[in-house]
């Protein structure tokens, strides 16, 4: 198994403004209809996007550009009452990571065409 180093972080400002690029914070840059992560048993509340990475960088065999966005269900913050232990497993609680385009989407993953949310 291959492991990559990625060394790229752009705060929220998105700092150089490029698009399409492997980032962690700011607003996720859609290649299709956006898909934000829905959590069902929190009330339909948007997931956190934490960052997305370009496939492109790591698979030459890609083609067309391809992103992996990914998300995490969490509390808003340390007064919310629902806390769920499972957020922190990968294969456990809601946490995601949408692929754009043709990424397939389980049927128990909810997502919702929102173009913003929690970051």
């Amino acid at each position: 198994m291959r492991t990559y180093k990625i060394d790229t972080f752009i705060s929220q400002s998105r700092g150089s403004g490029e698009r399409y690029t492997t980032r962690f914070g700011g607003p996720p840059d859609w290649i299709a209809a956006p898909q934000w992560l829905v959590s069902l048993p929190w009330d339909n509340r948007p997931s956190k996007f934490i960052g997305q990475i370009r496939l492109n960088d790591f698979n030459s065999e890609l083609k067309d550009l391809t992103l992996a966005y990914i998300f995490m269900t969490q509390p808003e913050d340390k007064t919310d009452p629902f806390f769920d232990l499972d957020i922190i497993y990968p294969d456990e609680g809601e946490n995601a990571i949408i692929v754009q385009p043709n990424g397939k989407i389980p049927g128990y993953i909810h997502t919702e065409n929102f173009c913003v949310g929690p970051r």
